[in-house]
């Protein structure tokens, strides 16, 4: 069931739920199972963007659910007259997410919007993955994988912000929970900053996802059958077209600079993006010993992304 590229969803969004499609051989019987859960029929194929947590993910699918959506623009200016409906319209892009054990989880949608759309130019499912690498076995078949890096020192700036503005208490083991500015001000940020090397990523974030080195050295060399387009954060953020561009090229699919124009206008209006983190924030407080340990933990990720601490 595809949807169709030029129409604007505008009804009230459905409740919140969640289903869990099990793992599953690719092949028919797999796909049935789909049908059989949602009620829909989806072809199984699929985009993903990967990453490692806070390095541009949700950014980077809702570009692509609205490029795929295609507005109308003189649909949206009608739509902007009425702001309950057009901030229903932002919130309203639907993705999967595959844990690293290939379950596939659809949030925030009921079941029946799992569903292919016009994708790259064929229809599939966009998803979701933190994990890294694609696990070998799930009902979703790739064909093309989007890999998302950004800086590790930025990745943990985001990090703490973002648990702190979530509330997840848990995320912080080394201070009560505050600000990373306030971290930075009371001197505890050197706690997170030795964490963060010695575990080669995000404490919060490594049980479930491996660290952010796994990520960086595992995914843009994976050898599958779907090709990989590696895109740095701090790139996209500067030319977010002519980034996705090579994505689109990956993918042997045609990229209309117009639409995407368009798609990139109500991302920004959809999600914020933090701009106001540099690669030397968190490069500034670093001790000299920490400063080396990074550059030889992270060393061989920093040469091939072109980074430095």
């Amino acid at each position: 069931m595809t949807q169709a590229a030029s129409t604007l969803e505008t009804d009230a969004p459905q409740a919140e739920t969640q289903i869990a499609l099990p793992p599953s051989p690719r092949g028919p019987e797999g796909f049935r199972a789909v049908a059989r859960r949602t009620g829909v029929t989806i072809s199984g194929d699929c985009a993903v963007v990967a990453s490692y947590p806070r390095s541009g993910n949700k950014m980077t699918r809702t570009f692509l659910h609205f490029y795929a959506g295609n507005p109308d623009p003189a649909a949206l200016e009608r739509l902007r007259a009425e702001e309950g409906r057009f901030l229903d319209y932002l919130g309203r892009f639907k993705s999967a997410l595959v844990t690293p054990k290939g379950r596939v989880l659809c949030h925030r949608i009921a079941p029946e919007d799992l569903k292919d759309i016009e994708l790259m130019g064929r229809p599939g499912v966009l998803a979701k993955t933190h994990a890294p690498d694609w696990p070998e076995r799930c009902v979703l078949k790739p064909f093309v994988h989007i890999y998302l890096v950004r800086h590790p020192l930025d990745v943990l700036a985001s990090s703490l912000n973002f648990l702190f503005s979530r509330k997840l208490a848990e995320g912080f083991t080394h201070s009560a929970p505050k600000p990373l500015d306030a971290l930075i001000e009371s001197g505890e940020i050197a706690a997170y900053i030795d964490d963060f090397i010695a575990k080669q990523g995000v404490a919060h974030f490594t049980s479930s996802f491996g660290s952010w080195l796994d990520h960086a050295m595992t995914w843009p060399d994976r050898e599958s059958g779907a090709p990989v387009a590696c895109l740095k954060y701090e790139d996209v953020v500067a030319d977010p077209a002519g980034q996705y561009a090579r994505a689109f090229a990956a993918a042997g699919a045609p990229f209309d600079a117009a639409r995407a124009g368009r798609a990139l206008a109500l991302a920004d209006q959809s999600r914020g993006i933090e701009l106001k983190r540099g690669g030397g924030y968190l490069g500034d407080v670093l001790t000299p010993a920490q400063k080396a340990a990074a550059k030889d933990v992270f060393g061989p990720a920093l040469d091939r992304f072109g980074y430095e601490i």
